[in-house]
Formats: C-alpha cells, sequence, structure tokens
C-alpha cells in the first residue's frame, strides 16, 4: 500500500484546480459557443506562471497526467480512423492534404531558419503549423449539418490527411535524433534497425487487430460486462505504448495503433463510449497544462511581434487550404470559405511541437512562441469559422454525391425510443 507521503500534497491540489478551472472554462465556451479547447487554453494561460502563477511547479506527476491525454486523444484518432472514408474521397484526400500541407510547410519551414532554427527543428514546427483542429472543425460541420456537403468532405478530406501524416512525422522525430536529446543518426546500421523495428510493429499491430476483432473483444463483449472492454482496452494501450518505446518509436505511435486495433467494427462505438470519460478528463489536463506553457509575459512584452505573426500565419494556411481544396474541383467561393474554416493551428501541432521540445530539435523559447501563436490562432478561429461558412453558401461546384455514396444518402425512420429501437437506431 502507497504511503500518503508518496503523494505530494501540492499535487492534489493542483490537479483539482485543473480540473475545476477545467470545468468552469468548459461551461463558458458551452455558453459562448466555442470550442472547449480554446478554453481549456485560455484558463491554463492565465493559471500559469506566466500570469499568476497559481499552477506551474516543476512537478512530474502533472506532465504525466498530461500524456496520458496525449495517448487517449491520440488513441479515439485511431479507434475512428475510417479506411471507408478513405476510398470514398479516392484521389481527392492526398491531392487536397498534401498540397495544403505543403504550402504551409514551406514558408514556415524558411522562417524558422531565418531565426536561427535547426533544419530539422524547423521542419518539425513547419510541420505542426499546417495541422488544423480535426476535432473542431468536424465537430462545427456535424452540428450544423454540413459534414455531408461537397465543401465540409473536402475540409475533413484535408483534415484525414494531416491525421494520417501526424503517424509518419511522430515516426520522424527519433529518425532525426538517434533516440538521443540532441543530434542526427550518422550510422545507417541504426537507421535500418530502427526502420525494421517500425516495419516489426506494424505487422505486429495487424496481428493484434485481427485477433482482437476476431476473437478476443467478441469473447469478453459476450459476458456483457462493460469494466472487462474497459480494462482490456487499457491494457492494449498500455502494452502497443509500451512496444513502441521498446522499439525506439514514439510512444504516442503506440497510442494511435491501439485505436487502430480496435477500430473497423461493431463495437468500436461501444468502446469509443466506455473511454469517452477517461479521455475528456485527460485532454482537459492535457490542454489545460499547454495553457500553462504559454508565456504570457511574452505575449504582454511582444504583442506586435506575437500578433503579426500570428495574423501571417492564419493568412498562410487559409491561402493554403483555399488553393488545395480548389485543386480538388470546388469553386473558388466555396474554396475560399474552407481556408478560412481551416485557417488555424489545432490541437495535434502542440503534440508535435511538444515531442519536438522534448527530443531537443527546438528550445523552450521557440516552443513557448509557437504555443503562443497557435494558441491565438485558436481564439479567432470560431468567428472565421463562421465567416467561412457564410462565404461558402450554397456553393458546391463538383462532382461528389452529398450523402458519399453511389445513390446519394440513405435515410430511415425508426419507430419507438426502446432498448430495440435504440439498437436499431445506433446500427
Amino acid at each position: 500500500m502507497l504511503a500518503a507521503s508518496t503523494l505530494p500534497e501540492w499535487f492534489i491540489v493542483e490537479l483539482l484546480l485543473i480540473l475545476t478551472a477545467g470545468l468552469v472554462a468548459s461551461v463558458v465556451c458551452r455558453r459562448l459557443g466555442v470550442s472547449s479547447i480554446v478554453g481549456y487554453l485560455a484558463i491554463g494561460a492565465v493559471l500559469g506562471s506566466g500570469l499568476f502563477g497559481a499552477v506551474g511547479r516543476d512537478g512530474h506527476e502533472v506532465e504525466l497526467l498530461a500524456e496520458a491525454g496525449v495517448f487517449l486523444l491520440l488513441f479515439t484518432v485511431g479507434l475512428e480512423f475510417s479506411l471507408g472514408e478513405l476510398r470514398t474521397l479516392a484521389w481527392r484526400l492526398p491531392v487536397g492534404g498534401a498540397l495544403q500541407m505543403t504550402l504551409v510547410a514551406a514558408p514556415v519551414l524558411l522562417a524558422g531558419r531565418w531565426m536561427g532554427l535547426s533544419w530539422a527543428g524547423a521542419a518539425m514546427l513547419a510541420a505542426a503549423a499546417s495541422f488544423s483542429s480535426t476535432v473542431l472543425v468536424f465537430k462545427t460541420l456535424a452540428e450544423l449539418g454540413q459534414a455531408a456537403t461537397p465543401h465540409g468532405r473536402r475540409a475533413i478530406g484535408v483534415l484525414l490527411f494531416q491525421d494520417v501524416a501526424l503517424v509518419p512525422l511522430l515516426l520522424a522525430v527519433p529518425l532525426l535524433t538517434g533516440g538521443q536529446t540532441q543530434g542526427a543518426v550518422d550510422n545507417p546500421v541504426e537507421l535500418l534497425l530502427l526502420a525494421a523495428k517500425a516495419v516489426g510493429f506494424v505487422a505486429a499491430v495487424v496481428v493484434l487487430r485481427r485477433v482482437l476483432a476476431g476473437w478476443l473483444v467478441p469473447l469478453l463483449a459476450g459476458y456483457r460486462s462493460p469494466e472487462l472492454v474497459v480494462l482490456l482496452t487499457v491494457v492494449v494501450l498500455g502494452v502497443t505504448t509500451l512496444a513502441a518505446a521498446a522499439a525506439g518509436l514514439r510512444p504516442e505511435l503506440g497510442a494511435f495503433a491501439a485505436g487502430l486495433c480496435f477500430g473497423g467494427n461493431r463495437w468500436s462505438p461501444q468502446i469509443d463510449a466506455l473511454v469517452l470519460p477517461f479521455r475528456e478528463t485527460f485532454a482537459a489536463i492535457f490542454f489545460v497544462g499547454l495553457g500553462l506553457l504559454v508565456d504570457v509575459q511574452m505575449l504582454l512584452a511582444a504583442p506586435v511581434t506575437l500578433l503579426a505573426a500570428t495574423a501571417v500565419v492564419i493568412a498562410v494556411k487559409a491561402a493554403a487550404a483555399a488553393i488545395a481544396v480548389r485543386a480538388t474541383g470546388l469553386s473558388g467561393a466555396a474554396s475560399l470559405g474552407v481556408g478560412l474554416g481551416l485557417a488555424h493551428v489545432g490541437e495535434f501541432a502542440f503534440v508535435l511541437a511538444r515531442v519536438t521540445a522534448d527530443s531537443g530539435l527546438i528550445g523552450p523559447a521557440d516552443y513557448s512562441r509557437f504555443a503562443t501563436v497557435a494558441f491565438l490562432s485558436l481564439l479567432v478561429t470560431p468567428p472565421l469559422l463562421r465567416l467561412g461558412l457564410r462565404l461558402v453558401g450554397g456553393a458546391g461546384g463538383d462532382d461528389l454525391p452529398p450523402g458519399g455514396g453511389a445513390g446519394g444518402p440513405a435515410c430511415a425512420v425508426v419507430m419507438g425510443a426502446g432498448p430495440v429501437g435504440k439498437q436499431v437506431a445506433s446500427l
């Protein structure tokens, strides 16, 4: 049994303060109609050492809880990853997504080099800047009933490509550092060994996915015990995360792989629902923790520079997304609207930038500046999204069917709200 002294009192106080602040921020954001992520980041900046100093000790425990939030977020992305959606978008996914990320990353890379960053550090920050918020954009489109429209599906295609690109980018970090805090890999044998480990890890994930979907999950589901499914999920998440770390890969990659292992079958929604409370709790800790890293004093000391940098990033991202979706056949007005909707730095940019900072490719001050600019871009996202959707209007101008299928959207009416009716509606 753990002694009471093993858990510092200040850690319990700070954790409770972070969760309470996250609750207050989420309620306020709900009333204002903005994303909770913005509220988490803002309240974190207020609580952090940069302003009031209410939270911000050098405590490793809070950092570990924030890491758990990252793992659960990536697990959810893997769980909801839809190969069917990728097939429906066909060539539009790589064309639009790759063009958008390239058009954003290129100028940011040059700016990073001009600021004195190494090629590796500047490249990783440039890649991070190209990410938009999958959660925020997809949720807004779904709530407004525009997820299945031509412009909505183009935006989702770009976001899906970014989610896919996160995996090789996380894999690139150990290749750039060789598993060390500084420096690059010079030994080709080490590179080949790391690549072989990555291939072996992917093969193990494919086997595990088949075992889970074909035998283990149905077996445990037959007991009708939610706690068994939760325990299995936590065990698989832990095993794949540790396996990725043991293979010299990023543990975040293991969390994403765990989601892929459970995704694509009829138990995925149930697993997602069971993990939801843990995910939201740890995600609040993660984003409030990111807000603690926003240097408010830096913003107050150089507001013009940081606000100008934010405006440039928004303009570059809006133009890049507009050009990318225009290249996939969308009309000009709709492309501009989608560009404004994606003109912000998303949550996984923080994840990639933090991994880059932890690896030593960028310094703490560089990460703080990036986090501040990303935070400011998220603050203006809600009005930009609304403006973008107004610009889109009824414009379409492409050959995609609105429902995504060959025969258009399929509709069904389920009469009755009992247990059977709910199960039919969910299917």
